[in-house]
């Protein structure tokens, strides 16, 4: 009658972090006081004297404009209207042009549901302007912003209804690189020394490219709706072109279509040349990025070390407390990327080795917070699952779930069953913890490696995971998901994993050491061994690498030695041109010099004869030719040769 309970109690007790022993105790319970001011922006210029504080990069809350209809205020014609959504509260924004005919961003500041030109930010013109207009796509920029309390830089951005293509053609074989292209205007007027092509629906557009001493002629149809078609020949003479089969997609800008792209997926070959086209038709839109004023930053002592604290208004509420809002405490210097994605959320923990988690309990408004120390084993893995679901649902599924084209392309097969169930994802914040957490299981470990901005990553989320037969595979691993921004190990990129790029799925032995398996992605030619499932794959092709992947854990598990991943390609060096043959010259290397020769001894001179008895004096005489002569002098040494 008991076992669930216990079983449930024991379930806990695996996840939570295990104290080894000679391992330090958690820390005690700790209540600290941070008193915070802003950072100012730096002056234009200026040089600092001392390296900058760190500053978190912003991401900033985009309007998008012109999805709307509504009435602009007197005085302004041309509005793009949009709508600000913060902290739950609706703010009208508008672009429009003044008398003037200068750009002015209006909204809401004050909340009063009206947009007055006189205190609402209608003089927030840009300075770049041309004979009294700004030029269509030039930004420009809004200071001295205010919502409510909140110091906020705008900038806004326009852009008219266009419909250009980019020409791509493919150049592996010329040795100039894997590619050139050129932009292509698109116009309805045909060029004299066109032919009219053979009948197409709709209305007919040309343009003409000439790239690599090549010129291609293309002719379009646009009709009803998204139907677009393509023509293509290297001769003005369109009545007998080779047809481009185009692939329609919308162009988003966060959650909004502002355009349409045709493509063909695969290269068309014209006069022996592989040329893939772009067509891309954008509606009249804009958009409004709005930047709160700056991080706050404190310090205070912990443990008798200083540590940082980082406050971000990221919804622009004047709070710190909302779940768009970021911030961060540790250690000082070492925060290296300040940047929300490994900042914590305003309503979350801050989340530590060992289950610690830090908690910003209050934030006066002169910026003074509190932030209160505490052991909860079980707030790492709810934090982190609320916050892969919270981005998921508001960010990244309701993108997929409008992308049809995806689907086609990608050839997924929407008749495969769904699983009833989720897929049975742990949560970890170290690839340590994820080994604690299938040591308890004792199941082989598989960990998939991702972060809140990769796109494949949620992809796998959004479009393998939920398949039955995938979740009925990883019921076979303790699965556990590790955000790489978050883990302070970095787990991924120093571990045995080497870093690599993710999304990255890799199982792990009872060693600890990934384990190599054979696998065979589409388009390869034989399986090679891997240690990790690399990228995106449809279901399908999930299951087979999990399939693969068990039946490597199942070797290593039985003694047979783990497979050997091959060795990195190494990059042949090019032969140099050969050299012409040159005369033999006489040996460069120097020679030691040689020590001077000591100088020859001088030759002996010869022993004078014995001195007869003087004769009778007589008159003198020259000395004869024969006399001998004085000793040569000894010859110099050699002269050593220059080496």
């Amino acid at each position: 009658m008991h076992a669930r309970p216990l079983f449930v109690a024991f379930a806990l007790l695996a996840l939570a972090p295990v104290v080894r022993a000679g391992e330090p105790t958690p820390p005690p319970p700790l209540r600290v006081t941070v008193r915070t001011e802003v950072l100012p922006p730096p002056a234009p210029g200026a040089t600092p004297a001392k390296p900058p504080e760190p500053r978190p990069v912003a991401a900033p809350l985009v309007v998008e404009l012109g999805e709307e209809t509504c009435a602009a205020p007197e005085g302004f014609t041309s509005p793009m209207c949009g709508t600000l959504v913060r902290a739950g509260r609706k703010t009208p924004v508008v672009v429009a042009y003044d008398a003037e005919g200068k750009l002015a961003l209006l909204l809401d500041a004050n909340g009063d549901g009206k947009l007055d030109p006189a205190s609402e930010c209608s003089r927030c013109a840009p300075q770049t302007s041309k004979q009294g207009k700004v030029d269509v796509g030039t930004e420009g920029k809004f200071e001295g912003v205010r919502l409510d309390a909140t110091k906020v830089r705008a900038t806004a951005s326009l852009r008219t209804a266009s419909l250009v293509a980019n020409v791509i053609l493919s150049t592996e074989n010329r040795g100039v690189g894997p590619s050139a292209s050129t932009v292509l205007a698109l116009s309805e007027q045909k060029p004299e020394a066109v032919t009219t092509p053979p009948s197409l629906p709709g209305k007919l557009l040309y343009g003409s490219a000439t790239l690599l001493g090549k010129t291609f002629h293309f002719a379009f149809a646009r009709g009803d709706g998204p139907a677009f078609a393509g023509i293509v020949s290297d001769k003005p003479d369109l009545s007998s072109p080779v047809t481009l089969p185009l692939a329609a997609s919308p162009v988003r800008r966060g959650m909004r279509v502002i355009g349409m792209r045709w493509a063909n997926q695969q290269p068309v070959t014209v006069a022996g040349e592989r040329v893939t086209l772009n067509v891309v038709e954008s509606q009249p839109n804009a958009h409004v990025a709005l930047v709160g004023e700056g991080p706050r930053l404190g310090t205070a002592d912990v443990d008798g070390a200083k540590w940082q604290l980082m406050l971000l208004d990221a919804d622009l509420d004047g709070g710190y407390d909302g779940a768009a809002d970021r911030w961060w405490f540790g250690p000082a210097g070492s925060l290296e990327r300040p940047n929300p994605n490994n900042m914590a959320e305003g309503d979350a923990p801050m989340l530590l080795e060992r289950a610690v988690t830090w908690r910003v309990t209050a934030v006066g408004a002169d910026g003074t917070a509190v932030l209160d120390r505490a052991v909860e084993p079980a707030a790492v893995e709810t934090t982190l699952r609320r916050r892969s679901e919270r981005v998921n649902a508001e960010k990244w599924f309701p993108i997929f779930a409008a992308d049809k084209a995806f689907g086609e392309l990608r050839k997924l097969d929407t008749k495969r069953a769904l699983a009833k169930e989720p897929a049975p994802f742990h949560f970890a914040l170290t690839l340590d913890e994820a080994k604690a957490v299938a040591a308890a299981e004792g199941k082989p470990l598989l960990v998939d490696f991702e972060a809140d901005w990769c796109v494949w990553c949620k992809r796998l989320d959004f479009h393998t995971y939920p398949d039955a037969e995938v979740v009925g595979r990883l019921a076979k691993f303790t699965a556990v998901k590790l955000n790489v921004e978050l883990d302070p190990k970095q787990s991924f990129r120093t571990g045995s994993l080497h870093g690599g790029g993710i999304p990255a799925v890799a199982l792990f032995g009872d060693d600890g050491e990934p384990v190599h398996f054979r696998f065979q992605r589409e388009g390869q030619k034989e399986p090679v061994v891997v240690d990790r499932i690399a990228g995106w794959l449809r279901p399908e092709e999930f299951v087979a690498a999990l399939d693969a992947a068990l039946s490597a854990y199942a070797d290593v598990k039985a003694g047979k030695p783990r497979l050997e991943l091959p060795a990195p390609p190494t990059k042949p060096t090019p032969p140099r041109a050969p050299t012409p043959p040159v005369a033999p010259k006489p040996p460069e290397v120097p020679t030691p010099p040689q020590a001077p020769k000591a100088p020859e001894a001088p030759p002996a001179p010869a022993a004078p004869e014995a001195p007869k008895p003087p004769d009778a004096p007589k008159a003198p005489e020259p000395p004869p030719a024969d006399t001998p002569k004085a000793p040569d002098a000894p010859p110099a040494p050699e002269t050593p040769k220059a080496p």
